[in-house]
């Protein structure tokens, strides 16, 4: 029986470990976290197996996030399960005339949504074989009153405010590493195995690059201030401002800076969100976050504006950034004809064997005064003064 407190705090120092190597873009550490990543998937799903083994019940195979595979899914796992075995993997991932089906990538595009809450808080796409899209820079523009007839000055006005995006210019791989005694667990166990190891990387990935990307090979991040750096290119980092309280005041201050678009034009200002580190969240926002009612019970995350703290390893200790969620843009889906490669590039541990999936991405703000950088390293705890009235 395995230890799920244990478990859970190993799964994050595997996470934190893999997020620190993506962003120092480390390619050793990266692929040494992803194999202990894959060896973690590998021994909580062959305890889940025989804890089902033992029960034999479908409710508990549904409990463990096995799910009914459809005709499809079942014979690419089939076949990627028989070329695994072969003795010759390079040659018979190669001959398999499968693609990944789409289906499994809506489903992890759901397991990351639902595991890593800040690509459900902005404007994440499941952009499929899509390779651009276009996107709104302005927010919502109004329309203008005028005579019947064309009015080339607005119509003009309108469309400035729309831009393209290149979604197959950046790149993430995903790399899966398969003990072969997970081979004869069946189609169904592979695909919550397959879908554990997406769902963290890509997941990690793209929070990455969310958050603090240059734009080159890799999105542009929140904290980018819209300019580039002259030599490489890269999109400079904002100064980050500091934030020693939460108050009405401050927070108001933040908010009213992002009610304007780079144009000048007023904006409504909702769906907001503050992304911290683990750390930074226990030790400094959640103490400056959280007020005691009269009953002796505490309220948690409560801003003086509606707001949602978001936890991510993406963002180093000590800051943090505060704007509007959906003014993020952020497309990811498989290239076409996108399959599942042998690599052979590194060498693995006896018995495993290493395969990696390509898909492509990009995301950047919609604006580049939609989101500000916050250095928090001296955020105080939330006081309160009591007035006795005599």
């Amino acid at each position: 029986m395995i230890n799920l407190d244990m478990m859970q705090q190993k799964r994050l120092e595997i996470v934190q470990a893999l997020s620190n190597s993506i962003a120092s873009n480390d390619e050793k550490a990266v692929q040494q976290s992803l194999e202990d990543l894959s060896k973690f998937y590998s021994e909580v799903i062959t305890s889940q197996i025989n804890g089902v083994l033992e029960d034999a019940d479908r409710t508990i195979i549904a409990g463990r996030g096995v799910r009914q595979l459809t005709s499809q899914e079942t014979k690419f796992y089939q076949a990627v399960i028989t070329a695994m075995k072969s003795e010759t993997p390079l040659q018979a991932i190669a001959n398999i005339d499968v693609a990944f089906p789409q289906t499994i990538i809506d489903t992890v595009t759901e397991d990351i949504i639902t595991e890593f809450p800040l690509l459900n808080a902005i404007d994440f796409q499941n952009t499929e074989t899509i390779t651009k899209m276009i996107y709104n820079t302005q927010g919502v523009q109004k329309a203008t009153w005028g005579a019947l007839g064309l009015n080339k000055n607005g119509v003009s006005e309108l469309v400035g405010g729309i831009a393209e995006i290149d979604i197959a210019y950046a790149k993430l791989f995903a790399y899966i590493i398969v003990n072969q005694d997970m081979l004869d667990a069946g189609p169904a166990w592979v695909d919550r195995y397959v879908r554990g190891i997406l769902t963290e990387a890509l997941g990690l990935g793209a929070e990455d690059g969310i958050v603090a990307g240059t734009g080159i090979n890799q999105p542009i991040g929140m904290i980018s201030d819209g300019t580039t750096d002259s030599t490489s290119h890269e999109y400079n980092a904002q100064t980050p401002a500091a934030l020693t309280e939460i108050t009405p005041t401050t927070i108001g201050d933040l908010v009213g800076d992002m009610a304007v678009t780079p144009t000048g034009r007023p904006r409504k200002v909702n769906g907001l969100i503050f992304v911290c580190n683990p750390v930074d969240y226990y030790k400094k926002v959640m103490p400056a976050t959280t007020v005691q009612a009269p009953d002796g019970t505490y309220r948690n995350d409560v801003f003086p504006v509606p707001c949602t703290i978001i936890q991510s390893t993406a963002i180093s200790t000590g800051k943090a950034v505060f704007g509007i969620g959906k003014q993020y843009f952020y497309g990811m889906g498989l290239p076409k004809g996108g399959k599942l490669e042998y690599d052979d590039s590194t060498l693995f541990l006896e018995d495993m064997r290493a395969y990696k999936i390509k898909f492509i991405g990009n995301g950047r703000p919609k604006d580049f005064n939609s989101f500000k950088y916050l250095d928090i390293s001296n955020l105080k705890p939330q006081y309160f003064r009591v007035k006795e009235e005599q």
